[in-house]
């Protein structure tokens, strides 16, 4: 795609489905106190996609002395290819150090998966639209509910669009307190394990790293399921790849998983009549490539 960053835009990464499960709506701080205005959104982006990668690790290690070595050694672990496609390492390394003094515990990384791809979409929203009308609409037609359901902080991301709009998050309440399409939030969570697994497989230089990965694998998959991901889907992706993946191949897969996960999402937030046909008319192509997104694969999707 034109910017080689793919960064995940969503990346997501991992909107994990909690069947029946509360979302938190409190202990976060507010988006926009961890932004720098001075500093162009796709630093934001990178910046949680980053952490958000390093939370992922540490909930799916399967031991405190594996927690350990990689914090001491996570550069050397992505040979330098995380970088590549725009990952930042000490960013990646900080959740597994915080994690490290204790034994993996993947049910406390779930609250930060929810808190950093939180962090992305807001991010990612409040810089795919031109002009406050565009915002002033998001922020009165998007639905927390329905945000809730993938799980996301419903809260923030009205916060994010109604700043950028200048209002106050609209002041009515849901009626009935509508929820996002099952299958929609079965596809946005499969898209954010798969995020993972091509970030994770991407790290190899050697075809017997890959198949090294491939091997451990299982091992991970019960602490993958706890952080409400799809621990198989994350292994046969891993181990679908036969080939050392190039940076270039892999801001590839990244981009067009993360455009994937962010046209999943942003489709299923609101029940407004003609939500789509208003996406399609709307949404900003250009500004969507300047944050790693592919942006006329995204208004084709609105659009279609």
């Amino acid at each position: 795609m034109k910017l080689a960053t793919t960064i995940f835009a969503s990346l997501a990464s991992i909107s994990a489905v909690v069947s029946g499960a509360a979302i938190p709506t409190d202990g976060f701080s507010d988006i926009t106190q961890r932004q720098d205005p001075e500093q162009p959104a796709i630093v934001d982006i990178v910046t949680a996609a980053s952490y958000l990668f390093g939370w992922e690790i540490a909930g799916a290690a399967t031991s405190q002395k594996e927690l350990v070595s990689a914090c001491d050694n996570i550069a050397s672990i992505g040979h330098g290819k995380w970088a590549g496609i725009r990952l930042i390492i000490d960013f990646i390394r900080a959740p597994i150090c915080e994690a490290s003094t204790s034994a993996p515990n993947p049910k406390a990384a779930v609250l930060h998966l929810v808190e950093y791809n939180t962090d992305l979409l807001a991010i990612q929203l409040a810089n795919s639209f031109t002009g406050k009308a565009d915002y002033e609409y998001l922020c009165n037609n998007i639905r927390s509910s329905m945000v809730n359901s993938f799980p996301l902080v419903g809260s923030e991301i009205k916060s994010a669009v109604c700043n950028v709009a200048g209002s106050q998050s609209a002041s009515l309440s849901e009626r009935n307190a509508p929820t996002a399409n099952p299958k929609a939030v079965t596809k946005a969570n499969d898209l954010g394990t798969i995020i993972y697994a091509q970030e994770w497989a991407a790290g190899a230089v050697t075809k017997a790293q890959l198949n090294a990965l491939c091997a451990d694998a299982p091992s991970h998959v019960p602490n993958i399921n706890k952080m409400n991901l799809n621990g198989a889907l994350w292994k046969s992706t891993v181990c679908n790849f036969k080939e050392v993946i190039t940076v270039n191949q892999a801001r590839k897969n990244l981009e067009e998983s993360s455009s994937q996960y962010f046209v999943t999402v942003v489709k299923n937030i609101s029940n407004v009549s003609n939500w789509t046909q208003w996406l399609c008319r709307n949404v900003d192509v250009a500004k969507m490539e300047a944050i790693g997104l592919d942006g006329e694969y995204v208004h084709e999707q609105f659009c279609l």
